[in-house]
């Protein structure tokens, strides 16, 4: 076997490798809110009353997409979308904390193209459509320890 196609195997194997672990991640510790429409095993409820100015903000864009001015034309939802996109930015910054740790039960840096495995990782919560987390390899920060009983741990970064 060429040396050049080792190389691209180990690449395409970290780089799926990465992805499979970042399914374990949004299975496992990925943190959504309760008032998300897509939510991870790992819900944080908002109180009750945030819940009710969320679903207010929420139901007069959601009304305001549908509306038609008098010639017939469609209304602009800008303003309420950019209300409830502050609204969710808030909701956010108080509960999705900005790191977050991910313990892994078994990686081995050696046998890794690290920059190939954090893609997949990336790619991995890209798709979930649930993160709030940066998914930019540059983003993923891997940590190693040098006592083999302790597992090495992925850090991710809030966007």
């Amino acid at each position: 076997m060429e040396k050049n196609t080792v190389i691209e195997d180990n690449k395409k194997l970290s780089n799926q490798l990465g992805y499979y672990i970042g399914e374990y991640i949004v299975r496992r510790f990925l943190p959504t809110l309760s008032c998300d429409i897509l939510q991870s095993f790992n819900v944080i409820n908002i109180t009750k009353e945030e819940q009710e100015k969320y679903d207010i903000i929420d139901k007069k864009w959601f009304n305001k997409t549908f509306q038609k001015d008098e010639n017939g034309k469609k209304v602009s939802a800008e303003v309420e979308w950019n209300e409830l996109q502050k609204y969710r930015k808030f909701l956010t910054e108080k509960y999705i904390p900005k790191t977050l740790d991910c313990h892994i039960p078994v990686l081995e840096e050696k046998c890794l193209d690290m920059e190939e495995f954090k893609s997949g990782v990336g790619v991995s919560l890209w798709d979930c459509d649930m993160s709030y987390y940066k998914c930019d390899p540059s983003d993923i920060k891997i940590f190693f320890t040098e006592d083999k009983f302790d597992f090495p741990y992925i850090t991710l970064v809030r966007g």
